[in-house]
């Protein structure tokens, strides 16, 4: 699975024509929110297991902090001081654009029947639920009140687990700690960074569940 790539020709081009984009990113802007949509790249599809591939999987709603259960793009300075990234917000909150991007990797893998999230009333037996603890870009050594010098680092880091709804028994468990720093301090940067945790933590929570669902306890 390649483990960096480059932001989609048309999310550029769609970020460079808003005011402002070009430069540095700011913390105090004028111009109304754009809302920003990442585009990761997919794993590959798998060979799953005659019994993976019968059984549905629903992906439900992850759970997280305030400060990341929003639209707005978390930045954080020093390990500590939490700021937002003015004039941007993402397309959904963090923990919803997670929860969809896992939903295409794992259909995507052909490892099983069907693959949907919690909004759509399919009965499942197994679900995936999860904690989003990370989505957010920092700042190390750089104060909030002046401007970036040096690019921030993305970081994803969450927990995924496998639970089988009939006997209430979490049945495995994966956890993702992903950053990637970005290679400049404009928004278009920021954002291929930001893709390329996501794409590297869906790599691994999908290759996770496909052999978390070949465990002879997951009975289609």
């Amino acid at each position: 699975m390649k483990s960096s790539f480059l932001v989609r020709p048309f999310l550029v081009a769609a970020l460079v024509l808003l005011p402002g984009l070009g430069g540095c990113a700011s913390f105090f802007t004028g111009e109304p929110p754009a809302r920003i949509q990442l585009n990761p790249t997919l794993p590959d599809p798998v060979a799953g297991t005659a019994k993976s591939r019968k059984m549905p999987i629903v992906v439900t709603a992850f759970q997280a902090e305030r400060d990341i259960d929003t639209e707005r793009i978390a930045l954080v300075f020093n390990d500590r001081e939490v700021r937002t990234l003015a004039g941007y917000r993402w397309s959904s909150p963090a923990p919803v654009l997670v929860q969809q991007a896992l939903v295409r990797a794992l259909d995507r893998s052909g490892a099983f029947g069907s693959v949907s999230d919690d909004t759509v009333g399919v009965s499942a037996r197994y679900v995936v639920i999860g904690n989003i603890y990370a989505f957010q870009f920092r700042y190390a050594g750089q104060s909030p009140d002046s401007k970036a010098s040096a690019p921030p680092e993305a970081r994803l880091e969450g927990q995924f687990r496998l639970l089988d709804l009939q006997t209430g028994t979490i049945l495995s468990s994966v956890t993702v700690s992903e950053s990637a720093g970005a290679t400049g301090v404009d928004v278009p940067s920021m954002m291929a960074a930001q893709e390329q945790v996501l794409s590297r933590s869906l790599g691994t929570v999908a290759a996770w569940l496909v052999g978390a669902t070949a465990d002879p306890r997951v009975r289609p």
